[in-house]
């Protein structure tokens, strides 16, 4: 499962506080997010035909953290709109993170949000191969997050812990490829940055944002 980080866009949103209701676009289509991937629209169309728009609601993509059920969703010409229950009357993880949502709302500004997926069909882009074309994907989650990748979005997708570091750093290996350095210079700098706890389902978003930017400070070194 990947998943992928970005900003709800919440500006058309709507809040039911009575029953923890949340609707938003948790993907936005066409644009390229922080992790050089451009969803492509229509790619949700077939897992919302086969009823896969009854997806859990996660705090932070930590699958033993259910907060709610997504009830609803459907792609429209902005992106994948979302419609989901947060179970505020008995969990206190789901009532802290609508709280946070309301809150966002009130000070004007976009909460996180994720969704995890699998890839069923995908493609580098014909003008720039580094950048990926997510054709057809498997909603598997959503997950509001604190970091956002798609900041046109209104949630988060983000992309498991080493997956994410992974798609990040070969562009910072490729790139340094074209500089002049060799294969074992960039290799040392990797391995030096390497954290066997980044593989950690558990972590939240900041912490490979962390490891990101630990392994990019190195390689400037």
């Amino acid at each position: 499962m990947e998943r992928k980080i970005l900003n709800c866009v919440l500006k058309d949103a709507h809040l039911d506080e009575a029953k923890g209701i949340v609707e938003g676009h948790a993907s936005v289509f066409g644009n390229i997010d922080q992790g050089l991937d451009i969803v492509v629209r229509g790619a949700f169309k077939k897992t919302i035909q086969e009823g896969g728009a009854k997806v859990p609601i996660l705090s932070n993509h930590i699958w033993f953290k259910q907060i709610g059920w997504n009830l609803e969703a459907k792609e429209d010409s902005k992106g994948l709109f979302v419609k989901g229950q947060f179970d505020i009357e008995n969990n206190d993880d789901a009532r802290k993170h609508f709280s946070l949502i309301r809150m966002a709302l009130e000070i004007k500004t976009n909460p996180g949000f994720s969704f995890g997926f699998r890839i069923i069909k995908s493609e580098p882009d014909p003008d720039n191969p580094s950048i990926r074309l997510l054709k057809e994907l498997k909603l598997l989650e959503w997950s509001p997050v604190t970091f956002p990748m798609n900041l046109e979005a209104g949630a988060t997708v983000a992309k498991s812990g080493l997956q994410l570091l992974e798609n990040e750093l070969e562009f910072i290996f490729n790139d340094l490829k074209s500089r002049g350095y060799s294969h074992s210079q960039i290799k040392q700098a990797l391995e030096k940055a390497a954290d066997p706890q980044s593989s950690d389902p558990s972590l939240d978003a900041q912490s490979f944002i962390e490891q990101i930017e630990k392994c990019r400070n190195i390689l400037k070194g």
